[in-house]
């Protein structure tokens, strides 16, 4: 958590983490007198964290789950417990559990007296007291950030929503930074969520606020883009227009030029053929000066169409 946190800010935030190790309170009750020695019985503290897993409310409400437990001292224990469809499974294992990728939480206490001290007086000034390694670090998992914040995407939300928000009315929830939580807010929750965002500068996690600025940046982002497009496409068109003109322009100058070859050519032809010229030595002669064979085809056909005509 961020240390300008609220003590109810803090006490929410942090509290559905530490009511996953409550449970464990039940194995130090025996002794009110924990002086950081390692739990004599490891497998009957393993049974009775079990037992307390399963008769927590709090648990009750989340469906699966991977926790680790870390207690320090002379002889540091750690603690894995999973809750599947069976329910509790609780054993011992090595540091981190199966790693911080695996464990949906990560909690470390410096020794069974921080650890008795933090649940036996399980107050907003307790926790924020022993936080930042005093007493306890709440350590890098699955859905916990470097420095403590909630990761609270889409699969924190399926698994422990359900159960945070029975921890607090919406307005503490809110505090807390766990407004991805909360669905339907009033009007009077999101004016409380709008001035917690501008606090903090956090983003909207409820999708639930329409603010003025980002509806303003968005339409003039929107018409900017609008405007940017109307312009590239009427450019493409003029360049388009201007160029399928300037191709028909030049057709028609081919063509134009190509008929007064014609024309000529069959001038020419005419004149050969009154002067007593044979076709074939006609196109000979024309294929020697370097007409093609088409065009001049083309001219004896139409002086051939033109005399039956």
């Amino acid at each position: 958590m961020k240390e300008g946190t609220t003590s109810k800010n803090f006490f929410i935030h942090l509290a559905f983490i530490v009511f996953l190790v409550a449970g464990l309170y039940f194995i130090l009750q025996s002794d009110h007198t924990i002086t950081g020695k390692a739990v004599s019985n490891l497998a009957d503290a393993r049974v009775k964290l079990g037992g307390a897993l399963s008769a927590s409310p709090f648990m009750k409400n989340v469906d699966s789950m991977n926790l680790c437990v870390g207690i320090g001292g002379e002889q540091e224990n750690w603690f894995s417990a999973v809750k599947g469809t069976t329910g509790w499974s609780v054993n011992e294992a090595p540091v981190f559990c199966s790693g911080i990728s695996n464990e949906d939480f990560i909690i470390k206490f410096n020794n069974f007296d921080a650890f008795s001290e933090i649940i036996s007086k399980f107050t907003p000034g307790v926790l924020l007291s022993g936080r930042a390694g005093n007493k306890y670090y709440i350590l890098e998992s699955r859905f916990v950030q470097s420095g403590g914040d909630i990761t609270c995407n889409y699969d924190f939300k399926q698994k422990f929503c359900g159960a945070v928000e029975m921890m607090g009315s919406a307005a503490e929830l809110i505090d807390a930074d766990l407004s991805c939580c909360l669905e339907d807010l009033s009007n009077s929750e999101k004016k409380l969520l709008q001035s917690h965002l501008e606090q903090t500068g956090f983003q909207d996690e409820t999708h639930s606020l329409s603010s003025p600025g980002v509806v303003q940046t968005l339409s003039s982002l929107a018409i900017y883009l609008f405007l940017v497009i109307f312009v590239m496409v009427g450019v493409t068109i003029l360049v388009l227009h201007t160029q399928h003109q300037h191709k028909l322009k030049k057709q028609e100058v081919e063509i134009t030029a190509h008929r007064q070859k014609l024309n000529q050519l069959k001038t020419f032809i005419l004149q050969t053929k009154n002067q007593g010229y044979h076709p074939v030595q006609i196109k000979q002669h024309l294929v020697g000066l370097g007409w093609d064979e088409q065009t001049i085809n083309h001219a004896f056909s139409e002086l051939v169409e033109k005399e039956n005509n």
